[in-house]
């Protein structure tokens, strides 16, 4: 007969190992046996604080259904730009880009090649829970075979949700009220339409990215024209942060703090 000890111990491990299991989940796909999805669309339906989707490739309307119906207070969707600028998108990606801001955020990454980078995630986070995994969240994954994970474990749905926020912070060209970000700190010029890189930029507006050549061009025809920073040339832009000497002559922030310039006053 086991003692109170022994039966402790067994215990014990048995709630570990159930623990465990709930914890973590993970789910094979297979032409004729697909995935069941049901706890996916719950899961994303059901988050209260915070819903991050990324996914290279986005076509199924039950999971833009459950994103655009979820009552979390933060929302964000990353989607590959490459698949979006090529054809338009699917109906479920239309339906996530018509309803955008700013009810959440969205961000198409990645240029309109191939060759200047991709975003290829596949990933949910849902609160606490991140679903990941080889699986694109569309219905041609589902004829394939692939994986996907549920994990219920705070400390690694907040490194994939802190990279969900990256992304939709990075560097970017607005269009609305979809942010347009490429690989490499990249931009492309709204005016000219050719990629540049972050050292070519001209202007960086709310609504506007411009290479340094176009900016240049016509910079005295916007009403909230500076004037052009005496060291790096670029035009000055009434709220971006500026100054100016006693000469009359107008200074960026950005020159200024890396510069170390005295007597600049900030306005």
């Amino acid at each position: 007969m086991e003692s109170r000890d022994e039966f402790a111990k067994k215990f014990s491990a048995a709630i570990d190992e159930i623990q465990r299991a709930e914890a973590c989940a993970v789910f094979f796909n297979r032409p004729k046996r697909p995935i069941d999805l049901r706890q996916l669309y719950e899961d994303i339906a059901s988050a209260r604080k915070r819903l991050a989707i990324a996914s290279a490739w986005f076509t199924h309307n039950d999971i833009a259904k459950s994103f655009l119906s979820s009552p979390a207070t933060e929302k964000i969707f990353l989607m590959n730009g490459s698949d979006v600028k090529r054809n338009g998108g699917s109906k479920a990606t239309k339906s996530i880009i018509e309803k955008s801001m700013p009810d959440y955020r969205l961000s198409l990454l990645g240029g309109e090649s191939f060759e200047e980078g991709v975003m290829h995630h596949k990933f949910i986070v849902a609160d606490d829970i991140l679903w990941c995994g080889s699986f694109n969240f569309t219905y041609q994954a589902l004829k394939n075979y692939e994986f996907l994970i549920r994990i219920n474990n705070q400390e690694l749905a907040d490194q994939f949700y802190m990279e969900a926020n990256s992304l939709a912070d990075e560097h970017a060209l607005w269009n609305g009220a979809i942010q347009f970000a490429y690989s490499g700190g990249a931009f492309r010029c709204g005016s000219c339409g050719n990629l540049y890189s972050n050292k070519e930029l001209g202007l960086n507006h709310d609504t506007w990215m411009e290479c340094i050549d176009c900016y240049k061009k016509h910079p005295i025809d916007r009403p909230d024209f500076i004037g052009l920073c005496q060291l790096c040339k670029r035009p000055i832009w009434n709220g971006d942060g500026w100054g100016s000497n006693t000469n009359g002559e107008y200074w960026c922030t950005s020159c200024s703090e890396n510069e170390n310039i005295l007597g600049v006053p900030e306005f």
